[in-house]
């Protein structure tokens, strides 16, 4: 892996995607996809900064994290780290990320996840490897019936052919209601209303054995 292509879901928190993307550095090696899942007043703030490796996508209506990666990731043609619009990243960590994929898979397949510090889920954030990612049917990471949670399958398929590793050595901060209700935004309140859904879609494709990108 040489570069990383960096995709953030976002709608309807600037405040929060501008933290965000305050601790992303500028590398001639790393850039940035925002993508406005309907939200117009964001994409035209996003427009507006003077960053020339931040590139803002605009998508027609509320789609969805689960869509608005899946919309940019066939395009992307080294590594694909995906991302949220309410962390921040340490110094130094895309490139700790960067040596330890390439230390683990020196092929470019394979799944790294990245250490959150209040979340248990080893794939809510990861970088993955353009041969990995070419396991996936249209190269779309998460299968597209879910609306927002469905990173777990990512790190169901990696675990399976052997191609999984984790960094914890530059870990995000994840500020999620989860742990202080007063971060609750709209957002978040938006993407649990489809909490339910997404988890009966989960526990049927458990039942059935099947996991999104295992041919």
């Amino acid at each position: 892996m040489q570069r990383i292509t960096v995709i953030i879901p976002t709608r309807n928190r600037l405040e929060k995607l501008r933290a965000t993307l305050a601790t992303i550095p500028a590398m001639d090696w790393l850039n940035v996809k925002v993508v406005c899942d309907g939200d117009r007043e964001t994409f035209a703030a996003v427009q507006a900064m003077e960053h020339t490796d931040i590139e803002p996508v605009m998508v027609s209506g509320h789609l969805g994290a689960v869509y608005c990666r899946n919309f940019i990731a066939p395009t992307v043609q080294d590594g694909l780290l995906y991302a949220t619009d309410d962390i921040t990243f340490p110094p130094r960590a895309f490139t700790t990320y960067l040596e330890d994929f390439n230390a683990a898979f020196p092929d470019d397949d394979g799944v790294l996840g990245i250490a959150q510090n209040n979340t248990h889920s080893r794939t809510g954030i990861a970088l993955i490897g353009r041969k990995f990612l070419d396991r996936y049917p249209g190269r779309q990471p998460f299968f597209p019936e879910y609306w927002h949670f469905a990173a777990q399958e990512v790190e169901w398929l990696a675990e399976k052919v052997g191609k999984f590793a984790y960094c914890e050595k530059a870990k995000t901060t994840h500020y999620s209601p989860n742990r202080d209700r007063t971060l609750m935004d709209q957002t978040h309140k938006d993407a649990r209303h489809f909490k339910e859904h997404d988890f009966k879609i989960r526990d049927a494709r458990v039942a059935a054995g099947l996991v999104w990108g295992d041919a």
